[in-house]
């Protein structure tokens, strides 16, 4: 797939999803326009459906969004949700030359971080249901997206504990595991 990327070098990549699509699918309430920066869009892109498609097959939906605008729809609430994710605390907290400062309206409690980091949460949640859902959407489209390998999905191998990412540990499941237990029991 070489002359994909060499194709691609020097043209701007399109973003899969707009800051009114993000607004849209991924936002309870209205968010002042510019809050969604095109830079976070087309880095949550990157970061976060570039390794469900695979590096081929995602230049090349970049590439051409008309003739992929079916795998696009399916793409764009998963994308809005880690958007959402990646932007929160900047639609929260304005940062200049004095300082910080948590934004707040006119007749309006202030949220506590607490509620920050749980509508964080939640986000990342959603945009995480949607990633799944994502990739039942290919694997059961297989034949109609050539360009598409199933992999291994990451987040079954990593975990984040107080934001660091470390190997799962493996857990036993005695119920789901094919160890034969009764052969490890007969020999006590």
């Amino acid at each position: 797939m070489l002359w994909i990327r060499e194709q691609g070098k020097g043209q701007k990549m399109a973003n899969l999803i707009s800051e009114a699509e993000v607004i849209e699918l991924a936002f309870e309430r209205k968010v002042e326009p510019g809050k969604i920066p095109e830079n976070v869009i087309a880095a949550a892109q990157v970061k976060h459906v570039k390794p469900i498609l695979g590096e081929d097959f995602y230049e090349v939906v970049v590439a051409d969004l008309t003739t992929y605008a079916t795998l696009i729809t399916q793409i764009k609430p998963m994308l809005a949700y880690f958007v959402k994710f990646w932007v929160l605390p900047r639609i929260h907290v304005e940062t200049g030359s004095v300082g910080m400062a948590r934004i707040q309206g006119q007749n309006r409690q202030p949220a506590t971080q607490n509620d920050s980091e749980k509508l964080r949460e939640d986000a990342l949640q959603m945009a995480q249901m949607h990633g799944e859902i994502l990739r039942r959407y290919l694997e059961l489209n297989e034949s109609s997206y050539p360009l598409y390998f199933r992999g291994s999905n990451p987040q079954e191998q990593v975990e984040i504990r107080g934001g660091i990412i470390m190997k799962k540990e493996k857990w036993d499941d005695f119920y789901k595991d094919t160890d034969d237990y009764t052969m490890y029991l007969k020999n006590y």
